[in-house]
């Protein structure tokens, strides 16, 4: 029996060693597998029949991509396949194509539906001209493939001015756009004013003309001449002259205008007059007043007179008189003799028409005529009287003449008298007193009172280049004005009074070419501008502009006048202001009343009712509001029972979806098909309280599926796919909200491909989906759940002395103990996960305390968070003091951290990353220390050296350097400066020399605009002298002066701090020109700058070489532009790597720059554009580059040196795929999402255009 259960154990042994034998082989009998298809597929390396150990490739047909499944299937014993499952393609439909600026679609097959596989070309509209991208783009699985093509416009060649004219815009022109001809003032255009550009680069009119405006001609006036003759234009200058014995009225010269019109009236030419001649005494002329050339006057004499001169004379052309006035002399009468017991007077021979009196002695009375006048006869009016013994004699009252008056009035005695006076313009005729004579009767007879002859003054000549007014002769006591043309002002008085003897009171004055009026600089309104800055000169003007958002208050233009002051006062800009926002019904909102540009308004709902709309808006500057007043109303009642298992869902996009539920689902509108553009859909979800919610991209574990006891909702994305906009999600987007509405914190932004878990911290959670107007996928599919445990992920670890423990910290927001405490005098703690990476959301704090004597230090032995300028996105805060109200000392991110210590025995840290992109985090250690000293100033002139001891730092301010060299540093150096330092260096060297600054170490806190920490070197001895340099970061370049002396201020702010600087300074001539050096093979090529030039371009040809910025090692120049063009052979392409790379840093590169382009000049697409610390490998496609680098006017650093390379094309990538600088290949899907697929990190790189929406 035994015998044959062995025998029958070693058949079976046989047996089996004979059948796995078989599996390994195919045997002599071949059979052959059935064909294996599978949809949507191509089968190459095989042909029927499908014999035993036949391999099948499967490749997905164009226009799809592999889903699932294996690629190579192996026939196995002709029986069957082997290889796992069968290849399964998605070939998902595609929306209409895309639109593509300036582009039209065209080609065959090119129309709806758009199945995978579509091929559709596009090409250039009319006027415009391809300039990078390519011409197709396919249906690849629902989405459109290709670079777009880029269309610029046809330009159009530059146009020249026109002579006395301007064009703008200058420089090439695109189609369709035009330039504007336009001519200088004086100059009309001849031709068209407004060619455009044409479709095929040409212009659609010739180039226009300016010609000079003319002026009408001159006529010369009568009895003068003018010059030139004939046409003029404008500027031209014609003058005026008179002939002999003529003046010229007016003005002696005219200009031609702009406006065609002559700058002054023509003139005439009036005959010279000569001097009044005044009436001889006792005698007249004619005709009186002014007389002209070349008339004359002629003299008379009174009766009773005789002339003595010439009787006529004649005005000459030289304005004098050909014969000296004449002269009247009177007749004389006889002397009369005295009458007995009186007396005559005067006595002796007596003229015409004068007389004498006679008068009595006393006692006696005359009678007979008192008075007797010598007549023109020669013969006496009266005959002599006599004296008798008087009598009392009264005279009777005299009338006083008409205009005129009589003093005293009423009766006068014997021998008194009375006398007659005229008013103002009459002249008295006749006897002015009188006499009562002893006969009771008047000596004279009463006078009369007549009007004056007018008094003339000669016309006033006109001063050059300016009037009078009026113009000829003027009569006393009138007078004239005098005023200047624009341009010139007046020497001498500006008015003159025709007085009583003819002449004039003020000579004529001169006008003279004034000096240029300024009018004051006029300062910028507050939120505005002013246009131009500076002084103005008269008669420019300024205008003013408010920012968007303000309004203009008072003129918006001001001219500065002749006397040097402005026209109108300066506007101010006030806030546009916004209607004022109600409250919305059960609800509040905040602030009330007014409310300007910039103001946020808050709205919230009384207890019992939630917000519907915006929780906030904020006044824009057209003076509407972002948002609408949003309305508080009644919670939705709960539409299901809770602790329920059924799961509801909803895919619709209309008014808020509101689940109330431990569990359900909701999908993206026309799930699976691609979402609509400009999408809003909002979800609302409620769980049981107390509980929380979480999504995940994969199947959540068993644990999650109990009955829940306190729950989570744990939403769960089992199908993602939105459009990538970058780390902000800026195009298509989910938003998770921590709470039960929008105003709730958002605790996660997804987009692109894959989500991570997403966990509220209670029992409500608000979704928000939105799309743009452009580009779509096909979306998700989520589903949530209740959720009762914290989810663990990655954990910080702390340890304090010797002690090390584990704090676990519960995402969402990854919360650690918030604070950790730590005691004691050192200790470590780190990033939560470290040494591997942090978790996105984290939120972590520690609170440190140490001896009250000591202060806490802090150092990192390792330190890598994601970098932004400003810490924006991960950051650590170290405060200084025990929590989180504490100043802040540091905020830090990078790759690199300082050295934190605080002032007391405490410190609060922070950590936080936000939704995207995590690093290494932190390894840190603190300890207790005692307090630094004060941290000094040194100095160092010759070979002395000078201590400041810093308070806040004052330093000496400033410390005085004089010497031809020395050095000085920050204070402190070589530890950290202080905060809010503020020292002085004043330096003075040779009057011949300038002062050369150099930095032999440098580190201060780095800003775009130097606005925490920076030095400020002056170009002269005080802080008031011209800035030259503003510098910050980590290197500086060597600064300059222009005369002997200079002056530093260096300042530091509250907050973080550097190693700082170490400077000296020499007395030097004027530095040499900067040079850029460019080296080919072994050969190095010079090129001089200017401001700065080099070559441009400097061209290397060859296949290897090397070129640097200008002045390389040392500091590149400001205002640089340098070019260079590289070749190599023809099927090569070209490599560019850098062994150093240090340039100015801006986000944009907008400073300083090394721009890369992909081809042989500049109008070739841009492959980089560099700035910072450091770059990366650029590889072109063809065998040719063109590099242009270019500085702006401050701030320079060390520069850069470039390595070229001739190298083998890289081999291409499928149109889903991304090629890598080395040439790998990763998935398109996996660009700009924070996670360095290439070896090279090229996948991270320039993701504003990787990620380009077109």
């Amino acid at each position: 029996m035994r015998s044959h259960i062995w025998s029958l154990g070693i058949l079976v042994l046989i047996l089996l060693v004979t059948t796995e034998g078989g599996r390994n082989k195919c045997g002599k009998r071949r059979r052959s597998c059935r064909p294996l298809v599978f949809p949507d597929t191509i089968r190459s390396n095989c042909r029927p029949p499908f014999r035993c150990g036949d391999e099948c490739h499967y490749e997905c047909v164009r226009g799809c991509v592999r889903e699932r499944g294996a690629t190579v299937r192996t026939c196995k014993f002709g029986r069957y396949w082997a290889g796992g499952r069968g290849l399964k393609c998605s070939c998902r439909p595609c929306g209409a194509p895309p639109v593509i600026t300036n582009t039209n679609i065209g080609g065959s097959g090119c129309s709806a539906p758009f199945t995978a596989g579509t091929v559709c070309t596009y090409q250039c509209d009319n006027g415009y001209r391809k300039v990078g991208g390519t011409e197709t783009k396919m249906c690849v699985d629902g989405r459109w493939r290709g670079t777009s093509l880029d269309c610029d416009a046809v330009e159009c060649p530059a146009r020249a001015a026109p002579a006395n004219g301007a064009v703008s815009p200058t420089g090439a022109v695109s189609y369709p756009n035009s330039v504007t001809f336009t001519c200088n003032t004086g100059y009309v255009l001849n031709g068209a004013a407004t060619p455009t550009c044409q479709a095929d680069g040409t212009w659609s009119n010739p180039a226009p003309t300016c010609t000079p405006v003319e002026c009408p001609a001159r006529v010369a006036p009568a009895n003068g001449a003018l010059s030139p003759v004939g046409a003029n234009f404008y500027q031209d200058l014609v003058t005026f002259a008179c002939n002999s014995g003529y003046v010229l009225t007016g003005a002696a010269a005219a200009t031609c205008q702009a406006d065609g019109t002559w700058s002054n009236p023509a003139p005439t030419c009036t005959p010279v007059e000569c001097p009044t001649r005044a009436a001889p005494a006792n005698g007249a002329v004619s005709p009186t007043g002014a007389v002209s050339y070349p008339n004359g006057v002629t003299f008379t004499c009174n009766t009773g007179h005789v002339l003595n001169g010439a009787a006529a004379a004649t005005c000459q052309a030289d304005g004098t008189w050909s014969n000296p006035a004449p002269t009247c002399t009177p007749v004389e009468c006889p002397a009369r003799a005295s009458p007995a017991n009186g007396a005559v007077s005067p006595t002796g021979a007596v003229s015409y028409p004068n007389g004498i009196t006679f008068t009595c002695n006393s006692g006696y009375v005359l009678k007979g005529a008192a008075a007797s006048t010598c007549q023109a006869d020669g013969t006496w009016s009266n005959p002599a009287p006599t004296c008798t013994r008087k009598m009392s004699v009264e005279c009777p009252a005299l009338t006083a003449p008409a205009n005129g008056a009589v003093s005293p009035t009423g009766a006068v005695s014997y021998p008194n008298g009375a006398t007659f006076t005229c008013n103002t313009g009459y002249v008295l005729s006749g006897a002015a007193t009188s006499t009562c004579q002893a006969d009771g009767t008047w000596s004279n007879p009463a006078p009369t009172c007549t009007r004056k002859m007018t008094v003339q003054c000669p016309a006033r000549a006109v001063p050059a280049n300016g009037a009078v007014s009026p113009t000829g002769a003027v009569s006393y006591p009138n007078g004239v004005t005098f005023t200047c043309n624009l341009g010139y002002v007046l020497n001498g008085a500006a008015a003159a009074t025709c007085q009583a003897d003819g002449t004039w009171s003020n000579p004529v004055p001169a006008c003279t070419r004034k000096m240029s009026v300024e009018c004051p600089a006029r300062a910028a309104p507050a939120n505005g501008a002013v246009s131009p800055t500076g002084a103005v000169s008269y008669p420019n003007g300024v205008t003013f502009t408010c920012n968007s958002g303000y309004v203009l208050t008072g003129a918006a233009a001001a001219t500065c006048q002749a006397d040097g002051t402005w026209s109108n006062p300066a506007p101010t800009c006030t806030p546009v202001e916004c209607p004022v926002r109600a409250a919305p019904a059960n609800g509040a909102v905040s602030p009330t009343g007014a409310n300007f540009y910039q103001d946020v308004v808050t709205f919230t709902c009384n207890p019992g009712y939630e917000l519907n709309g915006a929780a906030a808006a904020t006044c824009q500057a057209d003076g509407t509001w972002s948002h609408p007043v949003p309305t508080c109303e009644i919670p939705t009642t709960w539409t299901t029972p809770l602790w329920t298992g059924t799961p509801l869902s909803a895919s619709s996009c209309g008014n808020q979806t509101v689940f109330n539920s431990d569990s359900g689902s909701f999908t993206s509108p026309n799930w699976p098909g691609p979402y609509p553009l400009s999408a809003n859909c909002t979800w609302q979800i409620n769980v049981s309280p107390g509980n929380v919610v979480m999504i995940r991209t994969t199947t959540p574990p068993a644990a999650l599926s109990r009955a829940p006891s306190t729950l989570v909702v744990m939403p769960q994305f089992d199908d993602f796919n939105l459009e990538h906009g970058g780390r902000t999600c800026i195009w298509d987007s989910l938003r998770i909200h921590d709470g039960p509405d929008i105003s709730s914190p958002v605790i996660a932004t997804l987009c692109g491909s894959s989500v991570d878990p997403v966990m509220t911290s209670g029992s409500s959670a608000f979704v928000v989906f939105h799309s743009d107007e452009s580009i779509t996928d096909s979306g998700f599919f989520a589903t949530f759940t209740a959720y009762n445990e914290p989810l663990r992920t990655t954990q910080a670890s702390t340890t304090v002395g010797t002690t090390e423990f584990t704090v676990v910290a519960t995402t969402p927001t990854v919360s650690c103990d918030n604070p950790t405490v730590l005691n004691g005098t050192f200790g470590s703690f780190t990033s939560p996960g470290y040494p591997g990476n942090y978790p996105n959301n984290a939120y972590c704090t520690w609170q440190i305390s140490v001896n009250m004597s000591d202060v806490v230090a802090i150092r990192f032995t390792a330190f890598h968070l994601e970098n932004s300028n400003g810490c924006y996105y991960d950051s650590l805060v170290v405060r200084d003091g025990p929590d989180a109200t504490a100043p802040v000392l540091a905020t830090l991110c990078g790759s690199s951290a300082r050295t934190v210590t605080t002032t007391g025995n405490s410190a609060f840290l922070v950590f936080t990353s936000d939704g995207s992109v995590t690093r290494s985090g932190f390894f840190a250690t603190f300890s207790a220390e005692d307090i630094p000293p004060t941290p000094q100033a040194r100095t160092t002139v010759g070979t002395t050296e000078v201590v400041a001891t810093t308070p806040t730092v004052q330093c000496d301010n400033p410390t005085v350097l004089n010497g031809n060299f020395g050095s000085f540093t920050s204070p402190g150096y070589p530890g950290h400066y202080p905060n809010n330092a503020y020292c002085t260096w004043q330096i003075y060297v040779n009057m011949s020399d300038v002062v050369a600054i150099r930095f032999t170490h440098f580190n201060l806190e780095y800003d775009s605009t130097c606005y925490f920490d920076s030095l400020v070197v002056h170009d002269g001895p005080d802080a008031t002298a011209p800035e030259i340099a503003t510098l910050c970061g980590l290197s500086a370049s060597d600064v300059f002066t222009t005369g002997n002396s200079a002056f530093l201020v260096f300042t530091s702010d509250g907050s973080v701090t550097g190693s700082g600087f170490f400077a000296t300074f020499t007395a030097e001539d004027t530095p040499p020109t900067p040079q850029a050096s460019s080296t080919v093979g072994t050969t190095k090529r010079v090129a001089t700058t200017e401001t700065v030039s080099c070559g441009n371009p400097t061209v290397l040809n060859g296949n290897s070489g090397s070129f640097t910025s200008p002045g390389y090692p040392g500091n590149y120049p400001n205002n640089a532009y340098c070019t260079w063009q590289i070749s190599v052979n023809m099927s090569d392409v070209v490599a560019i790597r850098f062994t150093a790379f240090n340039l100015e840093y801006e986000y944009f590169c907008a400073y300083d720059s090394l721009v890369v382009h992909d081809g042989p000049d500049a109008t070739t697409p841009v492959l980089a554009t560099l700035c910072g610390w450091s770059a990366r490998t650029v590889t072109t496609t063809g065998n040719s580059a063109f590099l242009v680098f270019t500085s702006d006017y401050s701030m320079t650093y060390s520069g850069f040196f470039a390595t070229f390379t001739a190298e083998d094309p890289p081999s291409t990538c499928s149109p889903e795929m991304f090629t890598c600088s080395n040439g790998d290949c990763v998935d398109l899907n996996r660009t700009c999402d924070g996670i360095r697929d290439c070896p090279d990190g090229s996948d991270e790189h320039d993701c504003e255009t990787l990620c380009d929406r077109s």
